[in-house]
């Protein structure tokens, strides 16, 4: 309750109202995309009138109305009146690049990164907004969310009588400290009958009631035009298991702090950040991978054990926050990035717990990578040239447990693995591009006293990739096929969950949208099987997994979705035979109180059946949860 009331407060604190027509509009200092500082008092000082254009490519209404910004721009811009864009997503400048390109949108575009400026203005969280400013730096007129053509509001607001010379001039306070927050709560009750019961991602579940929370506020300040500092405060009652499955590797349960320096097109930050690479470098969760309403959590073992766990709030995606180093560099249309850090601390048990418990001491963890991108837009498709190179490596530092110390003579194994992996995109036609990934690099060596070859090593390599077609139209259709292979010896700690070894196979998924996208329905498939098999008979195991969902989003706020998940894994012949099923419902009904917070009703049902013991063993699981979320 103390972290529900901490983030109400800084909410009502954070969220200010509408700089009002008639005032001096906030002073602030952005970047371009080229990597130049403006300040905003010399913009409007250097105009007659300028019209800041507040949006998030998030928010797919922002991105049809900068269309409508630069039409305008393209009759009024250039003379007395200018238009500059304000963008207020996170990173990737790659993806606003390419936002901007496809849109046809060639006015000036701030950075405004975490959305500070944005909260000074009292613009919602992405949310599509118009200001117009006169060479006093005097706010003209506004449009907060407006709808229609774009072009001839900014036209009417041309006309607008501007506010009288006797305007309140007053001492702009110092921006302070910007807040960000998300705040979760489940409610959730679990009904479990049978053997070994899952959820839909094949996650361990127990049966009972539970209530869970997680609030995570985010503080950043401003200290100079190159520096920035800031920390993150989590409350939850997740517990410490949640952080050592990831996605948020922290060191601490209770949060984080970094400092952000900013030189020209470099920056460097220390502390925690947030970055993805690829499925098969590193990467949370891919959806090309899984249905939308479940799939595979991943196996929990190896020196990570990264898996989807019932206990965490997370919702499942690509990005991964770690602690420690990185350094981006970009270019137009190309990005460098540089990586180090500690994901896990080490963990010291003493001779009891492990003699009681069965859980052994730990090393730390650390993981180093790199890896260029680079895109170019293709004038005779619209589509987009894209090459990646990705490198990552990771070990265990032995020299971070003391065995001896701790009161036995064991030493647990220490791995080491490194991958390289490039991946493309090669335009087709305007709705159709071959894409993939694939190893060039993957080797590592597990480190076992117990080898006794006189190295005490065991080595392994692997490789594979994945290589398909994908199809789409913006608004209409989505169709990816893949061929996806990881060899036996396939193994990266980070690579996106569900992405085991010895695995080959197709996949296919749509997604179309209907209703004017209020409606879309998503279908996935995906068959696979062993390459190498130790069955004496020869026979390999087979994998499918289906899924089908259909998702509703009204205009009033209410929306709602139903979901049907079939997997089923396999094995046929006369050494070792087996056969196993998970068959998953899902439905929900949701009220979307912002663009940034509702509440869902759900309702799942999973039920299993597996004879790999040579018992026929099969469980039921109902899960009926209550969920209310909200960030800004």
């Amino acid at each position: 309750m103390l972290g529900l009331i901490l983030v109400l407060t800084v909410v009502s604190i954070s969220c200010a109202d509408a700089v009002e027509p008639g005032l001096k509009a906030p002073r602030f200092e952005l970047q371009t995309t080229e990597g130049e500082f403006i300040d905003s008092q010399e913009l409007f000082a250097s105009n007659d009138l300028a019209f800041l254009v507040f949006w998030s490519s998030q928010c797919s209404h922002c991105v049809e109305a900068l269309q409508g910004c630069e039409a305008f721009h393209g009759e009024y811009g250039g003379g007395s009146v200018q238009v500059v864009g304000v963008n207020t997503d996170d990173g990737d400048g790659l993806l606003l690049q390419e936002v901007l390109e496809n849109s046809g949108v060639g006015f000036l575009q701030l950075r405004d990164s975490g959305g500070a400026a944005a909260d000074r203005y009292g613009v919602p969280y992405e949310t599509f907004a118009l200001y117009l400013i006169d060479s006093r730096g005097v706010v003209v007129a506004r449009a907060i969310d407006p709808s229609g053509d774009i072009r001839s509001l900014m036209e009417g607001m041309l006309t607008t009588t501007p506010p009288e010379q006797t305007v309140v001039v007053f001492e702009e306070p110092d921006p302070g400290i910007h807040f960000t927050g998300d705040g979760r709560i489940r409610f959730l009750s679990i009904d479990t009958r049978g053997d070994d019961p899952v959820g839909p991602y094949g996650e361990e579940v127990s049966p009972g009631n539970q209530v869970q929370y997680r609030f995570m506020l985010g503080l950043s300040k401003r200290l100079g035009k190159m520096l920035e500092v800031g920390a993150l405060l989590r409350i939850s009652n997740e517990g410490e298991e949640v952080l050592e499955s990831g996605p948020d590797y922290l060191g601490s349960e209770w949060g984080s702090v970094y400092a952000l320096v900013t030189v020209d097109r470099l920056q460097i930050r220390l502390g925690y950040y947030t970055m993805h690479m690829t499925p098969l470098t590193l990467m949370r969760w891919d959806w090309d991978d899984n249905p939308r309403i479940g799939g595979d959590a991943g196996c929990g073992c190896g020196p990570v054990a990264g898996t989807v766990l019932i206990e965490s709030l997370e919702e499942l995606g690509p990005y991964l926050t770690f602690e420690g180093a990185q350094l981006e560099y970009g270019l137009r249309g190309a990005e460098i990035r540089v990586f180090y850090a500690i994901p896990r601390r080490a963990n010291e048990t003493d001779y009891t717990r492990y003699r009681f418990t069965g859980e052994s001491a730990r090393y730390s963890l650390e993981v180093y990578g790199a890896e260029t991108r680079l895109q170019r837009r293709d004038s005779r498709t619209g589509r987009f040239w894209r090459a990646g190179l990705h490198f990552i490596g990771s070990y265990e530092d032995k020299h971070t447990v003391d065995f001896l110390a701790l009161g036995y003579p064991v030493s647990d194994l220490w791995y080491e693995s490194m991958a390289l992996s490039v991946s493309w995109e090669v335009p087709l036609m305007s709705f159709a591009a071959l894409r993939g990934e694939w190893l060039l690099v993957n080797d590592g060596s597990v480190n076992d006293p117990d080898v006794h070859d006189g190295t005490g090593k065991s080595e392994y390599d692997g490789g594979g990739g994945i290589a398909g077609i994908l199809l789409e139209r913006d608004g209409l259709y989505e169709l990816n096929c893949d061929y996806l292979r990881t060899e036996p010896g396939f193994h990266s700690p980070f690579a996106a969950l569900s992405y085991e070894s010895n695995r080959e196979g197709m996949r296919a998924s749509g997604l179309l949208y209907l209703l004017d996208e209020r409606a879309a329905v998503s279908v996935f498939y995906k068959r696979a099987r062993e390459i190498e098999t130790y069955m004496e008979d020869g026979q390999k195991e087979q994998l499918s997994l289906f899924g089908l969902s259909l998702d509703l989003e009204y205009e009033s706020g209410f929306g709602g979705y139903l979901g049907y998940l079939d997997r089923g894994s396999w094995r046929t012949g006369d050494s070792y035979s087996f056969d196993s099923t998970r068959h998953a419902f899902s439905g929900g009904i949701r009220f979307r109180f912002e663009t940034n917070a509702y509440l869902e009703l759900r309702y799942e049902r999973v039920d299993t059946s597996n004879n790999e013991t040579g018992d026929e063993l099969e469980s039921e699981t109902d899960l009926f949860g209550l969920y209310l979320k909200a960030e800004f």
